[in-house]
């Protein structure tokens, strides 16, 4: 996303050619995209169709505790169309395949995969590696690797576990390359979307592990993770346009807030979506997985 300065934002502005204004009443304000805060936010439309655009594009009203305003570049996109130029401004690099490629094996000291064969045994587990292109790292680390349907790789996410399978508090999860020379990221599991039609129905939930799990329990889905409560960035969800989409957050807070605030974009992508909050009444950070292993 380009940001501008207020000078050049007052000029564009004053372009006879530039055809965006804020929505008028009795058109409801909106969730600011930046502080979450409902009813504060107001969106643009194009003057000509009296269509709202994207809504990353407006004004949050608590100008001293938020600020956010972000006015759209000059154009003529429309509702959707936004977000997907907004998307392809961005420049992508992509990681050498053969460097992946080195990460895929010594999985003897991957304490994610071997905790993983303790529960599932050895075959589902060499399925679940294949499926979602996991590799290993130093020390025992797991590394997720974040492939497009395009089998490009734009990153990986280094997590590590202890024997149990839960992350361990001694190293905080990491990717291996950084955004600003390049590396963006996409869905955990996106590849998978090159082989399914339009009316598979794709979940998703927060964390990697927790996609890999359901996949076990429910192979009949396809099962995409986000990185974390706030990871579906428009970005992201360009990879899902049109498809039948159902939103499972952790249980908590941040999850279920991040997961509705992006609820909008996905629909303005043509998508179905559907939020499915497993238990309103906890808020403790359990999620899907917590369920099935406890469960199953």
């Amino acid at each position: 996303m380009e940001y501008l300065g207020q000078q050049d934002k007052r000029d564009m502005m004053m372009n006879s050619n530039y055809t965006y204004r804020f929505e008028e009443h009795p058109k409801q304000k909106g969730r600011c995209p930046k502080c979450g805060r409902v009813g504060v936010f107001r969106y643009f439309e194009d003057s000509t169709r009296a269509e709202r655009l994207s809504i990353e594009f407006g004004k949050c009203e608590r100008i001293n505790s938020c600020g956010y305003y972000n006015p759209p570049l000059s154009g003529s996109y429309h509702a959707g169309q936004f977000i997907e130029a907004e998307a392809a401004r961005i420049r992508q690099k992509y990681v050498d395949y053969h460097s992946a490629e080195q990460t895929l094996k010594y999985y003897q000291r991957n304490r994610f995969t071997l905790w993983l064969t303790q529960v599932y045994g050895a075959k589902i587990t060499t399925s679940a590696i294949q499926n979602y292109h996991i590799g290993t790292g130093k020390k025992g680390n797991t590394i997720f690797w974040l492939v497009d349907e395009n089998q490009n790789i734009w990153n990986g996410k280094k997590v590590l576990f202890d024997e149990f399978g839960h992350r361990s508090k001694k190293q905080a999860p990491r990717h291996l390359f950084s955004s600003t020379d390049g590396y963006k990221t996409c869905l955990f599991g996106q590849h998978l979307l090159a082989n399914i039609d339009e009316e598979a129905i794709v979940c998703l939930v927060e964390s990697e592990k927790t996609a890999i799990i359901c996949s076990i329990f429910r192979p009949d889905l396809v099962w995409l993770a986000t990185g974390g409560a706030n990871g579906l960035t428009t970005k992201k969800a360009m990879a899902l346009k049109a498809r039948k989409v159902v939103l499972i957050p952790d249980m908590d807070a941040a999850g279920r807030e991040g997961f509705l605030k992006r609820i909008e974009t996905l629909e303005l992508l043509k998508c179905q979506v559907k939020l499915f909050d497993i238990d309103p009444g906890t808020n403790d950070s359990t999620d899907i997985a917590d369920i099935i292993l406890q469960t199953f």
